[in-house]
């Protein structure tokens, strides 16, 4: 089995609102689904510094990488990937977002709101993980 890394990023706006976006419809793997802004680590490259870039090409935003919430895992086709999830603050307090081809659309929610926003059960575990993270680091 082949092993992959990723991270992906709880962004929060003035609101309190987590960023999620949603993967487009030619996706290879988990089309239109939401899911954190994030992906693959490139060769050689730290996990702050992929998010940084991922979180600049997939939406437009410069971030810092403040600290690791949660880590999870997932499987594509054979494949095994671990995932963690960081809080990022967006420097310039700009949030206005702009997609790459990658996804279709975004939204932000309310933590309170994970069960009628249409997320995968993966999807909720992460970002309830990463509430109680938060929460306890507070």
């Amino acid at each position: 089995m082949d092993q992959g890394v990723c991270v992906n990023g709880i962004v929060l706006n003035h609101d309190n609102e987590v960023l999620l976006v949603k993967r487009s419809q030619n996706d290879s793997a988990f089309p239109e689904s939401w899911e954190l802004p994030g992906g693959s680590l490139e060769h050689e490259e730290s996990m702050p510094n992929a998010l940084k870039r991922e979180l600049k090409e997939e939406c437009g935003l410069t971030v810092e990488v403040i600290k690791p919430l949660t880590t999870n895992n997932f499987s594509i086709g054979a494949t095994q990937y671990l995932e963690t999830t960081f809080l990022c603050n967006v420097t310039d307090h700009i949030y206005t977002i702009a997609l790459s081809n990658e996804h279709t659309e975004y939204k932000w929610i309310k933590f309170d709101e994970l069960d009628k926003a249409g997320l995968s059960d993966y999807m909720k575990k992460t970002l309830r993980d990463s509430e109680k993270a938060l929460k306890f680091t507070k």
